[in-house]
């Protein structure tokens, strides 16, 4: 026992090699049990959604659990099968090289996306073009990057000059893509919030909406420029590494939040009651006689068409055709208003 107790302590340098990974992998996993949850509320309550958003979401879900396999993999050769050997520390194995490839898959999977919700909400050609454009610059350092290493074999050669070039076409030109794409939803919120500006209820959702814009675009830049900071600023650690398992993670989970915001606009959207009197409902029927007249009939109904969702955001702000409420007297139909 006395001799466990002499033991030396591991050097500073080994354990910035060895726990990065393991950290890594931990917040990887955990950030997947969350990708799990989204998918459920998203299957639950939008399987009414363009079969192009559906195949969209199960396909990049299915990039996750791929990629979570890869993170376990890569864990398991540093920290359990490369124990006591540094060749494993040196190269793990083909999980590395794998991991850039298949985060910046998602990552362009999720901008696409935006790019083309930016294009159907303002009807701009531009912006989404320069959106893919700049998402498949990113994909391409990143692949050119895992392709270098994957024959290099050596985790000493992440600090060649090329390799740092790679990296940062990889994850710079990524944070920007996210920037672009948060500053052009947030504009056209802004624009659609004078529009509806007299309507409380609108100007709220639509706060809620700009916030959450900032905030999913802002996790996602953030990621990336803090994992590009660490590679460059320490070079003889591994501690980018805990942020380049998890970046794909923080993609998937922004754009499921994104879609599954919906839920709550919706109840607070279908929940509303008209009243008339002591009357509170959809369907209100009043029985009025007068004299020798015949009984009149008054159906006040409440109709709120959600259809299918292409747009995201401005499709819950009051429009034409959003909320309609009818008028049937006596066999006509005569519409009220909308609002």
């Amino acid at each position: 026992m006395s001799d466990v107790q002499d033991q030396p302590p591991l050097p500073a340098s080994l354990l910035l090699q060895i726990g990065p990974p393991f950290i890594g992998d931990l917040l990887a996993w955990m950030l997947f049990g969350i990708s799990i949850v989204q998918l459920y509320i998203y299957h639950t309550s939008f399987y009414r959604d363009h079969i192009a958003i559906r195949a969209a979401v199960y396909f990049i879900f299915l990039l996750e659990v791929f990629q979570s396999i890869i993170v376990a993999v890569g864990g398991w050769q540093v920290v359990v099968a490369g124990w006591g050997r540094l060749n494993n520390l040196e190269y793990p194995g083909w999980s590395f090289p794998a991991t850039p490839i298949v985060s910046v898959i998602i990552s362009v999977s999720v901008q696409t996306f935006y790019a083309w919700r930016i294009w159907r909400l303002g009807g701009w050609r531009l912006v989404p073009l320069a959106i893919i454009t700049t998402g498949l610059t990113s994909a391409a350092g990143a692949f050119a990057f895992s392709i270098l290493f994957a024959f290099k074999k050596n985790i000493e050669t992440f600090h060649e000059t090329i390799m740092y070039s790679l990296t940062t076409v990889w994850l710079g030109v990524g944070a920007f893509t996210d920037i672009l794409i948060m500053t052009s939803m947030f504009y056209f919120l802004y624009t659609a919030k004078q529009r509806v500006q007299h309507f409380e209820s609108s100007e709220l959702i639509v706060n809620k909406l700009m916030r959450l814009t900032v905030e999913t675009g802002l996790a996602c830049a953030l990621t990336a420029l803090i994992e590009l900071a660490l590679f460059l600023g320490l070079p003889k650690t591994n501690v980018h590494i805990i942020f380049a398992t998890s970046l794909s993670k923080v993609y998937s989970n922004t754009f499921m939040t994104s879609l599954n915001s919906r839920a709550s606009r919706y109840k607070q959207k279908s929940s509303g009651a008209i009243n008339l009197g002591s009357y509170s409902g959809t369907t209100i029927t009043d029985q009025l006689s007068s004299g020798s007249n015949p009984p009149l009939a008054i159906h006040i109904t409440q109709r709120t068409d959600k259809g299918q969702n292409w747009d995201m955001e401005l499709n819950d702000l009051p429009s034409s055709g959003s909320e309609q409420h009818t008028v049937t007297v006596s066999g006509k139909r005569s519409d009220v208003g909308s609002f």
